[in-house]
């Protein structure tokens, strides 16, 4: 262990000096433990919504960490073709929530269906968002999504998927019923048509420039026909920006500290 690069801060590493970094990980740890059962629950719920193929708990609480700001994040994958007609259920679901005043348990960001498995956002930001995701419903769906994803592994090589929170259910009666009542033609019109009316709306929105509660641009959505995301335009440079400044810094700190000996070896390496 180099000096000034790496510290060991009880049962902890870090790259920072800081104590106080102890206390908030294991503040944060334990408040996403009391988080975890209410977003299964929470899962549980929105897994009734017809359509709904699979679902699992992403953010910062699959990354077993929480905070008193912290949203209860989900990751959902539908149907073929019937990504649109989930979005608006969620939409209407989401406007009771708010009226309940419990609208950040139901902060469903980012929804595939089964023909747009692959995330094509290749990077370390999109392989650690992946990784950690805790399926709650749709093994069968899930291991196609990591399977075709697979190109996680080439920047998190002992990835596995962590299915601990898996809860699998048949589908009942009224959601198969309400399945059967889109299963034809018409189903893929109004699911078109429901694609039409968000894409314009996502792009009033970010004409108006809105702002959410935390300063995120309401609206900054891509609205294909197999995927409803953020776009990573808004958010992803700034997050890849910071890691790659901490990352050469690191490495500054321990090629500085490297004998003669050792930048040989290294140098060999690399080679």
């Amino acid at each position: 262990m180099k000096s000034g690069v790496l510290y060991q801060l009880n049962d902890f590493y870090s790259i920072r000096n800081d104590a106080a970094l102890i206390e908030r990980r294991l503040n944060g740890n334990k408040l996403a433990a009391a988080h975890m059962k209410k977003a299964q629950s929470v899962a549980r719920l929105l897994s009734w919504l017809p359509y709904v193929r699979g679902i699992a708990i992403s953010g910062s609480l699959s990354k077993n960490f929480a905070d008193e700001n912290s949203d209860l994040d989900f990751f959902i994958i539908t149907a073929a073709n019937r990504l649109w007609i989930v979005r608006i259920l969620y939409s209407i679901l989401y406007k009771f929530a708010s009226i309940a005043g419990v609208k950040h348990w139901f902060c469903l960001n980012y929804f595939v269906d089964e023909l747009g498995l692959e995330i094509k956002e290749r990077n370390i930001f999109t392989a650690v968002e992946l990784s950690t995701l805790m399926p709650v419903k749709g093994a069968d769906v899930f291991r196609s999504f990591f399977r075709v994803n697979n190109w996680v592994e080439k920047y998190l090589p002992n990835h596995i998927p962590n299915y601990s929170c898996l809860k699998e259910k048949s589908r009942g009666l009224f959601k198969r019923f309400a399945e059967w009542t889109m299963n034809f033609d018409y189903g893929n019109m109004v699911d078109n048509k429901l694609q039409a009316i968000f894409q314009k709306r996502f792009e009033r929105q970010t004409t108006a420039n809105k702002k959410s509660e935390k300063g995120l641009t309401i609206g900054a959505y891509e609205a294909g026909k197999h995927i409803c995301k953020p776009l990573p335009e808004y958010f992803q440079p700034m997050i890849l920006k910071k890691f790659e400044e901490r990352f050469k810094a690191v490495e500054q700190k321990y090629n500085a500290q490297l004998t003669s000996r050792e930048k040989i070896l290294v140098s060999n390496f690399d080679e």
